[in-house]
């Protein structure tokens, strides 16, 4: 259950769990060497998109409120480095704390 912060509002949840496990449960399932090699960046990304989810909630709870910057989980120590997704783009993360990647879980024309 999300406990409310001091303004009343719950702390995100999240959201990246279904995806994830749906996602391990096909590459076990798969015989395929083209769907594995489509698949496995695919949940690289989303675990750790998840894992800084998680840090940025326990930086609100620690602080009372989101970080400002995912850098600010590497300077407080909820990180030791903010992890590169296998798109090879950046994450970032909105003001209610979610976490998102610029590559859309795609490979471009650049990788």
């Amino acid at each position: 259950m999300c406990q409310p912060d001091k303004h009343g509002s719950h702390f995100i949840r999240l959201q990246f769990g279904p995806a994830i496990i749906f996602l391990k449960e096909s590459l076990d399932n798969t015989i395929n060497p083209a769907m594995e090699k489509q698949l496995s960046p695919r949940l690289s990304a989303l675990l750790i998109l998840d894992g800084l989810e998680k840090k940025v909630n326990a930086f609100k709870i620690a602080y009372g409120d989101f970080p400002k910057k995912i850098k600010d989980l590497v300077e407080k120590g909820f990180i030791e480095i903010i992890p590169k997704p296998p798109y090879g783009e950046e994450s970032f993360m909105l003001e209610n704390g979610r976490v998102f990647t610029t590559s859309k879980l795609i490979f471009n024309a650049n990788n």
